[in-house]
Formats: structure tokens, sequence, C-alpha cells
């Protein structure tokens, strides 16, 4: 349900609004892999490679095989994603 809400605040508001209620979430549950993997998402799609790279990692830490990571993954290593 956080996840869902944060992905609408993405979408309305813009990255600072859904990563402040993502971090709710991840107050209550730190490592759960699918609030970081949202998290991940969100920055990469905002251009900030470095910290969906950062998501990215705390999700493998805690779920190797979560669905999508390598996915998203092989699109920060791609030489067309510039941004920072």
């Amino acid at each position: 349900m956080r996840i869902m809400l944060a992905q609408s605040k993405f979408r309305a508001n813009g990255l600072e609004a859904a990563i402040d209620c993502l971090s709710v979430g991840l107050e209550r549950q730190p490592i759960n892999p699918h609030c970081h993997f949202a998290a991940a998402q969100m920055f990469y799609e905002a251009g900030h490679k470095a910290k969906a790279r950062d998501e990215l990692n705390l999700v493998v830490s805690v779920a190797p095989e979560f669905p999508g990571v390598t996915d998203l993954l092989s699109r920060l290593s791609s030489p067309n994603t510039e941004k920072q």
C-alpha cells in the first residue's frame, strides 16, 4: 500500500514527496526489498543513478533474486543512461 501511494506521489509531486512516503515504510521495515526497489526505480527515473544503485544494492543484499533487479541494474550500466 505504501509503495502504491509513493508511486502516485512520484507522478503527481515528484521524487521528494515519493521518497518521504517510502521512508515511513522503511522506518517500520528497514530491510523491506519492495520499498528499496521502488525507491531505486524512482531514483532511476529521476536521473539519480548513484542513489538508484545504492537502493538496488540493498535489495540484492536481502533478496538477491528480487524480480526486476537484474533488469534495472543493466539499465543503470547502459551507456545510454548518463544522468547522475
